[in-house]
């Protein structure tokens, strides 16, 4: 792994820190409380390059930034270790005031911030990337080099430019027509996740898998029978 850039190393056992609490309340819709939450007060997350997402009071989060096949995978958005850093994307995906590249990506950090298996963040990470909502941010001067650092993170420099511009490689209607594909496709990221190791970056995982996914081994047609 000589050729992952220094911050990518150093990101190995920091991932950075959570500030403050998930504290929130039921939204009661029609006389019934919703799956909707409002946050009572502020909550961050401070990745390792010094980024600070803000989740700020009144907020509203429902774990929808979470593609629904992951809950029966997973679990749903409110329960397990990864439910802090779903706040905080669930945030960021209705304000979009970043690239969903760079949320997604500071989804993952902030999964394994808090101790979820680096297999079962890269499922999570491959999801969101792959099925989930995508837009794009004009960046400006002063957000350009954060932005750099977090895509370094993960990603090796000779990739950085194609991953960071790389468009989703399966559509939402195809997947829809196959009820087992997604279980299939989980399956197909925790078996290379586990053979490539903790060490292997999200990038190198999804390549891997998109040419498992792509290149005959896994058709459609076999993702449809089991």
């Amino acid at each position: 792994m000589s050729n992952l850039s220094n911050l990518e190393q150093a990101g190995r056992n920091e991932f950075g820190h959570f500030d403050g609490a998930v504290i929130a309340e039921w939204i009661v819709q029609n006389g019934q409380p919703d799956r909707n939450m409002k946050l009572v007060e502020d909550f961050r997350y401070h990745d390792l390059v010094g980024n600070v997402w803000t989740a700020p009071a009144n907020s509203v989060i429902n774990g929808a930034s979470i593609p629904r096949f992951l809950w029966e995978e997973v679990g749903a958005p409110y329960v397990g270790n990864y439910r802090r850093a779903s706040v905080i994307h669930d945030v960021y995906c209705e304000n979009r005031t970043r690239p969903s590249k760079e949320v997604d990506l500071m989804f993952y950090h902030a999964m394994r911030c808090d101790n979820v298996d680096y297999w079962a963040a890269n499922q999570m990470w491959y999801a969101v990337d792959k099925f989930g909502p995508s837009w794009e941010v004009a960046l400006d001067e002063e957000r350009e080099i954060s932005h750099e650092s977090l895509v370094k993170l993960t990603a090796q420099e000779s990739a950085m430019s194609a991953w960071v511009t790389k468009p989703p490689l399966y559509e939402n209607d195809k997947l829809g027509s196959e009820p087992n594909a997604f279980a299939m496709i989980l399956k197909v990221v925790k078996d290379v996740s586990l053979q490539a190791g903790p060490d292997a970056s999200i990038n190198q995982v999804s390549d891997i898998v998109d040419r498992q996914l792509s290149d005959g081994n896994i058709r459609w047609s076999d993702l449809a029978s089991h």
